[in-house]
């Protein structure tokens, strides 16, 4: 789950840098604006993406 989240915002951010890429072709700051938010806010959300560490289990309440 944690990894498809990871590999759906990087998507999302690669899309969104073609989509600026092509705006700043075409000359269209708005267009060009919208993209880097977007690319701001995937970033952003990847970032807060934890992911576990291989030896943990969760809800494993055998230490207590």
């Amino acid at each position: 789950m944690h990894w498809t989240r990871l590999a759906l915002y990087s998507i999302a951010t690669i899309a969104a840098s073609i989509i600026a890429v092509l705006a700043y072709i075409a000359d269209d700051l708005a267009t060009m604006g919208v993209a880097l938010g977007w690319i701001t806010t995937n970033i952003i959300a990847g970032a807060n993406v934890k992911i576990p560490a291989p030896d943990t289990q969760i809800g494993d309440h055998a230490a207590e």
